[in-house]
This record gives C-alpha cells, structure tokens and sequence, in this order.
C-alpha cells in the first residue's frame, strides 16, 4: 500500500510539473525571467505540498 501510494504522489508530482511547463508556453511572450520566476513560486507550491509523498519516495 505505501509503495502504491508513493507511486501515486510521484504521478501527481509529475502532472503538476506538465502543468507548469504548458501555462509557461502560453505566457511566453512576457520576459522569460518573469515566467521562470512564476514557474518556480509555483513549483515550490507543488514542492511544499507533496514534502511528504517525496520523503516516502526517498526512502525506497
């Protein structure tokens, strides 16, 4: 059941990070640092809220 659910986490993670990069093409036309510094606060989100599915994962 962990390992299931850690796979789980790791697809989410995954998704999330597709939806970063595809919201990042459709706001190119502002300066690339403006979208990558978006992408990253976003990410951090992302990061902060599956902390703990990610500590399962390393631990495999």
């Amino acid at each position: 059941a962990k390992f299931g659910l850690a796979l789980l986490s790791t697809a989410i993670q995954l998704s999330s990070f597709v939806l970063v990069y595809l919201n990042a093409d459709k706001l190119r036309p502002p300066p690339p640092r403006k979208i990558s510094e978006e992408a990253q606060a976003e990410m951090e989100e992302y990061a902060s809220l599956f902390e703990n599915g990610t500590m399962a994962i390393n631990k495999f």
